[in-house]
């Protein structure tokens, strides 16, 4: 086998860990942001439709958060594609 086949590579890869990614503290802030943004819009929807009934609000913000988390995945993997 020729020499060269055996030297070091000039510049041995790196692995970084998954904590310091840019891109997972922007994924953070569009999730949560999108969350509490439903969230509202839940309660809201919830409050015009049955009135003060706590129930419904609790039901409103809890599946306005859910559809905000999806949405937020969704906007992190259209924005922030590697």
């Amino acid at each position: 086998m020729p020499q060269s086949k055996k030297r070091p590579h000039p510049h041995p890869q790196q692995h970084h860990s998954g904590g310091n990614n840019p891109a997972d503290k922007k994924f953070n802030k569009v999730v949560k942001v999108a969350i509490i943004f439903f969230a509202v819009i839940g309660l809201f929807i919830s409050l015009f439709i049955t009135g003060p009934n706590v129930l419904s609000q609790i039901i409103g913000i809890v599946i306005g958060g859910v559809g905000g988390y999806f949405f937020g995945q969704q906007m992190h993997t259209t924005f922030y594609k590697k």
